[in-house]
């Protein structure tokens, strides 16, 4: 399950919102709302984008996206 608090920190840290990182994935922003809201899942290349944009740790990305 998708820790939110976690992965909406880290866009408040990068100055993100849903639309500016809907534009920055290529996806709509009711699709980036959906995948923070858990209706939806993130693919491993949306994961692993994340990953990159905000310098997630690997200890990081387990507790956002593996718990």
């Amino acid at each position: 399950m998708l820790n939110k608090a976690l992965l909406k920190s880290k866009m408040a840290l990068y100055s993100d919102t849903s639309k500016s990182l809907s534009e920055k994935m290529g996806l709509t922003e009711s699709a980036i709302s959906n995948r923070i809201n858990g209706k939806t899942h993130f693919s491993a290349k949306e994961m692993n984008f994340l990953k990159n944009l905000y310098n997630i740790s690997n200890d990081e990305f387990v507790e956002i996206f593996f718990n």
